[in-house]
């Protein structure tokens, strides 16, 4: 079926910028993206490269029908993944010969100033455009899944807001998500990836955070002994249950 389909763009995966803060900031704006760019590759948290090394395709973007995931060509592994609902926004810009996609990552559920951004270097702009509106596409329907979905359940069209990027690093998106329905979606990542017998012992990992039972330093070790290093990468998607405090703890103990 075409949900089903997954389109691949040969790309060069620079990084993830994590925890930025947005407070004060045009996020969609060139000048303060390119900042936190340029303040990212000083502190070596992203690589820096070349037009050049973009045009190697060392990397690829697969886009499934519920999520986007970089694979690192060469060592066969998956470098990043996150669902579409947690996509807040998407865009491209040039720069120094680069042309550069990013994602923004959706705000966490403890400040919504904060989110990550996953940056990607492309060939060229005929390929951006290409990837801009695959995404587009798929975005939208996954838009017309989620209102079909809150229609059946009387829901508000308002929760559908975020639902819906636009790939332009300049157009703002409406702020208007529920945060409530994100988290849903991180733990269902981590869920889909647990067995039968496993999902209990994770719920009660999250409901002893959530209750204080445990700070986060055992809720991240708990976390870890639960999923192993094949499955540690799902545990990123947990940032959007966190309390704000918690962030750089819970990042440090998941490295």
């Amino acid at each position: 079926m075409e949900n089903n389909s997954i389109s691949e763009f040969g790309i060069d995966f620079i990084g993830v910028i994590s925890n930025e803060n947005y407070t004060g900031l045009d996020d969609f704006g060139r000048t303060d993206f390119l900042r936190i760019y340029d303040e990212a590759k000083k502190n070596k948290t992203i690589r820096t490269i070349t037009n050049e090394d973009a045009k190697f395709h060392l990397f690829s973007l697969h886009i499934l029908h519920d999520k986007i995931e970089v694979l690192d060509e060469k060592k066969k592994t998956n470098c990043f993944e996150v669902s579409i609902p947690l996509i807040f926004s998407c865009g491209s810009l040039s720069e120094d010969g680069l042309v550069l996609f990013t994602f923004h990552i959706a705000p966490y559920q403890g400040n919504m100033s904060y989110r990550d951004l996953l940056v990607i270097a492309l060939p060229n702009e005929a390929v951006a455009e290409m990837l801009s509106k695959e995404l587009n596409t798929k975005f939208a329907r996954f838009a017309e899944h989620q209102l079909q979905t809150a229609s059946r359940h009387t829901k508000s069209m308002s929760s559908l807001g975020a639902s819906s990027p636009l790939a332009n690093l300049d157009t703002p998106l409406t702020e208007s998500s529920h945060q409530s329905s994100v988290v849903s979606k991180a733990i269902n990542e981590v869920l889909s990836s647990l067995r039968p017998e496993e999902v209990p012992h994770f719920r009660e990992i999250i409901r002893k955070y959530n209750t204080g039972e445990q700070n986060v330093k055992v809720f991240a070790q708990k976390l870890i002994e639960l999923l192993g290093p094949h499955r540690k990468k799902r545990l990123s998607y947990l940032k959007h249950v966190l309390r704000a405090d918690d962030m750089h703890q819970f990042n440090s103990a998941i490295l």
